[in-house]
């Protein structure tokens, strides 16, 4: 399973999301959630103040399900 780092901010009184990391473990996400984030840079030469935005970590890949008949 690997995770997402994101950051959610509202900007005009929508809210918006933003992929700051992926493909992280568990772990390397919590860190990261932990470490905080003070700005980002969402498109080049656009930084935007992410101090107070919630952080998350989403999943990214479902671990895989195998499922058997009844009987096989």
């Amino acid at each position: 399973m690997t995770f997402a780092f994101l950051a959610f901010l509202a900007i005009n009184g929508e809210i918006h999301t933003f992929v700051l990391d992926q493909h992280l473990s568990y772990s390397d996400c919590q860190t990261a959630i932990h470490k905080g984030v003070k700005a980002a840079e969402i498109i080049p030469g656009v930084t935007i103040d992410l101090s107070g935005a919630p952080l998350v970590c989403e999943l990214e890949t479902a671990p895989a399900v195998t499922v058997a008949a009844a009987g096989e």
